[in-house]
């Protein structure tokens, strides 16, 4: 096990990928610009976060413990999917909002609504990538592939399996796939924020009264969050900074 990582080995690296059918390609780094050079909409400036300061060895000994969990787990694996897709938080969100200001939520506050929440998804975009490139650090995949022939008890790569397997540290992948990006901060975090910030605003300024709590019934014949096959489960967030804590862990 390669346990210090220090200079050029702490910098993202380029990703293998595959499609299962044996067509084999390596990520390049997109777009690395647009958070110095695109125009931003809502925010008058960017937040500087500081260095993380990564103690990679332990960390990877986290990512291979937590996939070991979610391995095994419905629930966690439902949850990555569920807020893996933003569209899908969004869309949550939105149902969520006309649910509980039904009188008030008229067609054209709620195209306002998707206009500013489209807008705070695109700053939030260049915020994610401008310190992506400032700190450009490398993801955990790499670091836990470079372990080499160290055997793993996690998640064996395989989508639907129940249950953890044993792998060559040099074989790690995911549970879904990794973007080809550097690691921190967390491009998901980020959307789910400004999310939740948005929304408070917009429904503080209009309704005078943030949104929540967020009850989402599950959609039909899913595993999903808190949801299974055939339950009367539904999503629960106290409120936006709730469900953007949740989003944002999903990560992890």
């Amino acid at each position: 096990m390669i346990s210090t990582i220090e200079g050029n080995d702490k910098h993202w690296r380029p990703l293998e990928e595959h499609d299962t059918n044996g067509y084999f390609t390596r990520q390049e780094h997109v777009t690395p610009h647009i958070g110095f050079t695109a125009h931003r909409f809502l925010r008058k400036d960017y937040v500087e976060l500081p260095d993380p300061e990564y103690d990679f060895k332990r960390e990877g000994e986290l990512v291979v413990e937590r996939l070991r969990n979610t391995s095994s787990s419905e629930y966690r694996q439902g949850s990555v999917r569920l807020f893996d897709s933003k569209l899908a938080v969004r869309g949550m969100i939105q149902i969520i909002l006309g649910m509980q200001y039904r009188k008030e939520h008229t067609f054209e506050n709620h195209m306002a609504f998707i206009y500013g929440i489209s807008a705070a998804e695109h700053d939030g975009v260049l915020q994610a990538w401008r310190e992506k490139v400032k700190h450009d650090l490398v993801r955990p995949t790499t670091v836990i592939q470079r372990w080499g022939n160290d055997v793993l008890n996690t998640y064996a790569g395989k989508p639907g399996t129940a249950g953890p397997g044993e792998i060559k540290a040099r074989d790690f992948q995911p549970f879904i796939r990794t973007m080809p990006h550097a690691e921190y901060p967390s491009g998901s975090s980020c959307l789910c924020k400004a999310y939740q910030e948005f929304t408070d605003k917009f429904t503080t300024a209009r309704y005078d009264s943030k949104l929540g709590p967020l009850i989402y019934p599950c959609p039909p014949n899913t595993h999903s969050l808190g949801c299974a096959n055939g339950s009367a489960f539904v999503h629960f967030f106290n409120d936006m900074s709730h469900l953007s804590e949740i989003c944002g862990e999903s990560r992890l």
